[in-house]
């Protein structure tokens, strides 16, 4: 066979371990002149090769003590290449690196025995009469909310002219300060929402009292609820367990829920851990794909598509035309499509249709495209330049598709986020800051050394320590062997301030705001000092 026969073969059967064509030239020439043996031959100069037994006991060993050490710092400590290290933890030890995997906390075996049981119980009375546990079910928890939350990007997009500029608005954060937030809900909905006042704590007397305005809720929101007894859950915090507090559960006639010490909470944004809930939206039977179930839901309380594009929605998630026309009649009510068109419109869709539109067609009777309806929708944009179609629709009794032509079309504007800027100016501001970048770029013109002594500084807001990272928990492992874990930690909820001045070849000063130390004239005074005594010691050639 022909070199190139060989390593077309090669390729076919061996893939991306094929030698290269020049190396089967090489080997092809050196078997016509009569050589016999398939190994290379020994020459001067040639290394040891390093997999030995001895090296691999001694990876082994260095492994077993430390699972994070990386295959870098072993070649520094046994001076092997590092490609022959990760062969032998490969191929020789069959070892792989692998990060932690998170839980919420690390069991001992008595808990885990413990939340094994209760498991249990609670499953059997979950299986006992599903129906009935489901409608007497009652959950609470509690998270931190803010005050206000900035306005988000699809809010603040407004109507503009493809020639105008992109409107613009400050950049937010949400508040600083937070407030505390606990909440009741069982199948049907929420029951009670209670914020904790300023200087308020959370204590047993503090939730003894929330369980009274949750009975006095069920009695006003659910009646003949309370005739059955109530399964209440709640989790094992300390102010629940309280003796006030289960005093007034047991006076409420709440039966409680068992639930494990650091088992997961039942917290309103994970209704999907419970799908027999879902069975409570007016009979609608969703599919188990928590996607799926989470746009249709948001779809379901929020309308956020037209009824056609609903229908189109329904049909590519394999949502039944039934349960469509179920939702559409909850959400739209009176204006919802009668059945013969959604079914229609399903099928159409089914087919593989794409556009929601209409058709053109013979007879279509005269649209609504007039000079006065452009005029009339113009002059609302101008008023109002983040109202909707739909809202622009409804006040002048068009249709959806003919108020979108308007705006597209015949205004040619088109719907765009405002764009993000530290802040909004005015023209004096303007000005004085063109003033202030004019006289700098000319400093920098006259004295091209300039910026080589320009010290600067700023100050920041830092942790006090950062949680370790996924590629910092990675271990090594052998295949036999379980993943490892690490409980799930938050970032350090104390914050110092840090100050910070620096040029162009690095930090010069920095220093931490003792704590209760305040930031005022005498303690900038005593961090000037410092840094002048910094800039004296580090840039002598600046000083």
């Amino acid at each position: 066979m022909s070199p190139k026969e060989i390593y077309e073969d090669m390729v076919d059967t061996l893939r991306e371990d094929a030698p290269s064509y020049s190396a089967v030239k090489k080997w092809v020439a050196a078997f016509k002149l009569g050589r016999i043996s398939t190994e290379d031959e020994h020459r001067p100069g040639r290394p040891v090769e390093s997999v030995t037994q001895e090296n691999i006991e001694k990876i082994h060993d260095l492994v077993m003590l430390d699972r994070r050490m990386t295959v870098r710092q072993i070649e520094e400590t046994l001076g092997i290449p590092k490609t022959t290290v990760d062969r032998i933890m490969r191929e020789h030890l069959g070892l792989r690196k692998l990060s932690a995997c998170w839980v919420p906390k690390l069991l001992t075996p008595d808990q885990k025995a413990v939340r094994r049981k209760l498991s249990s119980d609670n499953l059997a009375l979950f299986e006992a009469n599903p129906e009935e546990f489901v409608n007497r079910f009652v959950t609470m928890d509690e998270t931190w909310a803010h005050h206000f939350t900035p306005e988000s990007k699809q809010q603040s997009m407004q109507w503009r002219h493809s020639d105008s500029p992109p409107p613009k608005k400050a950049k937010t954060v949400p508040s600083a300060g937070k407030v505390m937030v606990s909440v009741f809900w069982d199948s049907e909905g929420v029951l009670l929402l209670d914020f904790l006042n300023k200087g308020q704590t959370i204590n047993g007397n503090y939730y003894a009292n929330l369980v009274k305005q949750l009975r006095e809720a069920i009695k006003e929101k659910r009646r003949g609820k309370l005739s059955r007894k109530i399964v209440y859950h709640q989790d094992n915090a300390p102010s629940h367990r309280s003796l006030q507090a289960m005093a007034a559960i047991y006076d409420s006639v709440f039966e409680l829920l068992p639930h494990a010490h650091y088992s997961p909470d039942l917290a309103p944004s994970d209704f999907h851990l419970f799908p027999h809930l879902k069975k409570s939206l007016s009979g609608i039977h969703f599919r188990s794909d928590k996607e799926v179930f989470w746009s249709v839901f948001d779809f379901y309380l929020l309308k956020k598509m037209d009824q056609r594009t609903c229908i189109k929605f329904c049909v590519k998630n394999e949502i039944k035309c039934a349960d469509a026309f179920r939702m559409l009649t909850v959400a739209y009510g009176e204006a919802t499509l009668d059945r013969s068109n959604v079914y229609r419109w399903y099928k159409m869709f089914s087919e593989g249709r794409e556009d929601v539109n209409d058709e053109e067609r013979v007879g279509r009777p005269s649209t609504s495209t007039t000079d006065e309806k452009i005029n009339e929708v113009e002059k609302m944009i101008l008023a109002n330049r983040r109202i909707t179609v739909r809202e622009v629709a409804e006040d002048l009794n068009i249709s959806i598709g003919s108020c979108r032509s308007f705006f597209i079309n015949d205004l040619g504007m088109r719907r765009v986020a405002a764009k993000f800027v530290p802040k909004l100016l005015n023209c004096d501001q303007k000005q004085h800051r063109m003033n202030i970048a004019n006289e700098m770029l000319d400093s920098v013109r006259d004295d091209p050394n300039l910026l080589q002594r320009v010290i600067t500084g700023d100050e920041a807001w830092v942790y006090g320590y950062d949680v370790e990272t996924k590629a910092q928990s990675s271990q090594w492992k052998l295949q036999h062997e379980p993943r490892p874990k690490k409980a799930r930690q938050v970032r350090s909820n104390v914050k110092v301030l840090l100050t910070v001045f620096f040029d162009c070849r690095g930090v010069v000063h920095h220093e931490f705001l003792p704590q209760g130390r305040t930031v005022n004239k005498e303690y900038c005074l005593q961090v000037m000092r410092n840094f002048r005594e910094a800039i004296r010691q580090k840039r002598p050639d600046l000083w």
